[in-house]
């Protein structure tokens, strides 16, 4: 077969630079090059099998990249730290995201970048070669390989969709040594569904499902079992409907998203959490997840979402009260995710301060002597520690990557918005009850009534200024917060974004980062789209 590679002399990310830490680096001796793999059927195919690895490293494999900041800048986590440019993106005010020469956050801001940019120019160097390579596969195979390198092509032009202005579009059809223009996010992702697209119609394929055992091999996406070929058209649907949902900048965008494509994507989504293994050395990792746990200057929980679980009226006074003048407050809850007690002592004793008592329960009220004093709002006593075990166990251990909630959810979401809101519901109350919450079914009608509880509801949000019980929006918008803490990408910002529930002046889209425009010899991008006053609860 022709060998297909890539010439070392191209541009910046575009150029995919070799990095020590990627195990099919050009620059990592220890392991096969891009070049070799590309030369026999064998190794295209192991390549293919390679490209979510890839991509997971870039994303995942850092505490020094997107996600972090995201945590911080939508209420998700809070940090006494400056690292990973967690007090630049979570400080108050919000500022705009510095994109000059060595900026503080360079490394962070252009992980992604550079990352899931070499996964679209491998992927598509690496399709070109299995196709040439066809005759040395059985139909079905050839198939079900191909349709995951559409897949993991797709999945890494749409994620950089969702956080950057513009990106390099990269698809089979680019030369190999070809440049391509930065391109506007739109533009991106629409490329990006099409190769999902065309992941999904391979998989549903007569050539695969005629094959009999045909699946996605367990090490390709880290899972403890081969992936059935309807379980990965699955997967596919639920990435389709989390990159249309989750593309708006903003509100007024939101009216652009095509909601009934939303539902039935979703609605076709996973049954079960696409649960990955972690280990170190595989470049599976979470670096977050183990930094988290390190200590409360690292990560906090912050009341903005968590206080809305209280019912004492304590949120309510956190909020009307100036942000240098806060102070932490303990939060009484019916929710069972979060420890029960009347004092702080109480609650310290409800669970282990580092295993959860169980899976319901997702927040420790920590030992006041781990506490870290201060933070953009003045610090919290509780922080998120259901994946504490992954630090205890040295990094190792299983963690859902996408999760059944945020499909589901993003299912009764769809509904709302298409006015079908005795289909949103069940979805809601099978996270909302579990939690030990009253179910919505049977006293909701319409949009703007209260969830049941009273005095009790939950969650309470301040709206015009007034703290009450939420509706149905609000409901499904908690669960979803409080389900996929700490998993996905960037699952709580995204949402923000598009609900108007950002801080204001938080940035809404990333510009691209200056290692590549400066590679490219063009000026420096500087992004001004800040999340604008107004917002639902008036942050």
């Amino acid at each position: 077969m022709r060998r297909r590679f890539l010439p070392l002399t191209l541009l910046g990310a575009t150029a995919l630079a070799g990095c020590a830490s990627d195990p099919l680096s050009v620059g990592n001796t220890s392991a096969p090059t891009v070049e070799s793999l590309l030369g026999s059927a064998s190794g295209t195919e192991t390549l293919i099998s390679k490209l979510m690895q890839n991509a997971f490293v870039g994303q995942y494999n850092s505490t020094d990249a997107m996600w972090p900041q995201m945590l911080v800048m939508s209420g998700e986590s809070e940090a006494t730290v400056a690292n990973f440019g967690m007090l630049a993106r979570g400080g108050l005010p919000r500022a705009l995201i510095d994109n000059t020469l060595g900026n503080a956050v360079a490394i962070g801001n252009n992980r992604d970048f550079s990352f899931l940019t070499r996964a679209t120019r491998i992927a598509s160097q690496s399709i070109n070669a299995l196709d040439e390579a066809k005759a040395s596969f059985p139909v079905a195979d050839y198939t079900r390989t191909r349709s995951f390198a559409f897949f993991a092509l797709g999945y890494s032009l749409g994620h950089m969709a969702l956080v950057y202005e513009k990106a390099a579009i990269i698809t089979p059809a680019t030369k190999d040594d070809e440049i391509p223009e930065l391109s506007p996010a739109s533009a991106v992702y629409t490329t990006a569904m099409a190769m999902l697209d065309t992941a999904q119609a391979l998989a549903s394929s007569a050539a695969v499902t005629s094959g009999a055992g045909t699946s996605i091999p367990n090490t390709w996406l880290a899972t403890s079992s081969a992936i059935s070929m309807p379980d990965f058209v699955r997967i596919v649907r639920s990435y389709k409907a989390r990159l249309r949902a989750n593309m708006p900048r903003t509100p007024g965008e939101m009216s652009q998203v095509n909601w009934t494509a939303v539902r039935d994507d979703a609605t076709n989504g996973i049954r079960t959490n696409l649960v990955v293994n972690l280990s170190p050395g595989t470049g599976w990792q979470v670096s977050w997840l183990n930094q988290a746990a390190v200590g409360s200057s690292w990560h906090q929980m912050p009341y903005w979402v968590i206080g809305m679980a209280d019912t004492t009226g304590a949120y309510g006074t956190w909020l009307s009260t100036g942000v240098t003048s806060r102070a932490p407050f303990l939060i009484r809850t019916p929710d069972k995710r979060f420890p029960q007690g009347e004092t702080r002592a109480a609650q310290q004793s409800f669970q282990d301060p580092i295993i959860p008592k169980d899976t319901v329960v997702y927040f420790r009220n920590r030992p006041t002597g781990a506490d870290a004093v201060g933070g953009p709002t003045g610090g919290s006593q509780y922080d998120f520690f259901r994946f504490y075990d992954y630090r205890r166990n040295n990094s190792t251990g299983s963690w859902p990557l996408l999760t059944t909630a945020e499909i589901d959810l993003l299912a009764a979401e769809a509904h709302i918005r298409l006015g079908n809101i005795a289909a949103a519901i069940p979805l809601v109350d099978k996270y909302r009850v579990r939690a030990g919450l009253p179910a919505i079914g049977g006293t909701i009608t319409a949009l703007g009534q209260p969830v049941p509880g009273g005095n009790a509801c939950v969650p309470r949000v301040m709206i015009g200024g007034s703290l009450r019980c939420g509706d149905l929006l609000e409901a499904l918008k908690y669960e979803k917060r409080l389900e996929t803490t700490f998993t996905g990408y960037g699952v709580w910002y995204l949402d923000a974004r598009r609900w108007n529930d950002l801080i204001v002046g938080t940035p809404l889209e990333w510009p691209v980062p200056y290692q590549e425009t400066d590679a490219r010899k063009m000026p420096t991008e500087r992004n001004t789209r800040q999340a604008a006053a107004g917002n639902t609860y008036g942050w």
